[in-house]
């Protein structure tokens, strides 16, 4: 389901029992979009209850007992519980603007963070950020061979297992809320960029500077 082309879709669901509420109200399937790439966070969140039913476990505790606790996270929390001491407030851009200005915020309120479940419920430091996803590469939280098939490449472009995967590694790109992240490792986990930003502008990304940053580290430009 996280190759993202299972064709199943969701509305906006405001219901805390998110689950059943998806199940039996606010899952779609078409099939006519079956096979094609097309985001949807839906996928994730049916991983996270498939998670709750498996292990008998709260997504939150499963989280926290094999990321948080194994690999020694002091940056990394789940927003429905409230920020972290150093927390960043998001703004708001306008579509066309590139200098920031601070003027709006743009809040996340507590429907919209329980809506998010698997896929943008948990905040990160980039250090942290940077440990999670080269450990991932590294077999640390998984098998190399699981490793491998979690970021098999879909029929349909370079996305698996939540991350663009390229011919030199690996690439995830992240917006919500004003705040934006950006992030490339190389295949071993050893090397990569992790670029976060609370202010969110269409014109003016973060993305084409974290790729510039790790195209020179990989060439060996940047010692």
């Amino acid at each position: 389901m996280i190759v993202m082309v299972t064709s199943f879709y969701r509305t906006q669901a405001r219901s805390l029992f998110l689950f059943s509420y998806l199940l039996h109200f606010n899952c779609k399937f078409v099939p006519d979009k079956n096979g094609i790439y097309n985001y949807s966070s839906v996928n994730f969140l049916l991983l996270a209850g498939i998670i709750r039913k498996v292990t008998g476990q709260s997504y939150q505790h499963f989280f926290t007992t094999h990321f948080i606790d194994k690999l020694n996270l002091n940056e990394t929390g789940f927003l429905i519980r409230g920020q972290g001491q150093d927390a960043t407030t998001g703004y708001r851009a306008l579509a066309d603007q590139t200098l920031p200005n601070y003027d709006q915020t743009m809040p996340e309120s507590k429907s919209q963070m329980a809506n998010e479940l698997g896929t943008g419920q948990v905040y990160m430091s980039t250090a942290d950020l940077f440990t999670v996803e080269s450990a991932i590469l590294k077999g640390q939280l998984l098998s190399k061979k699981n490793v491998a098939i979690l970021h098999t490449r879909t029929a349909t472009g370079e996305y698996g297992g939540g991350v663009y995967n390229m011919s030199n590694g690996i690439r995830s790109h992240g917006l919500g809320y004003g705040y934006e992240s950006s992030i490339f490792l190389s295949p071993d986990g050893k090397t990569g960029v992790v670029l976060m930003s609370n202010y969110y502008r269409k014109a003016a990304g973060i993305q084409a500077t974290a790729n510039k940053i790790f195209t020179e580290l990989m060439k060996g430009d940047i010692k």
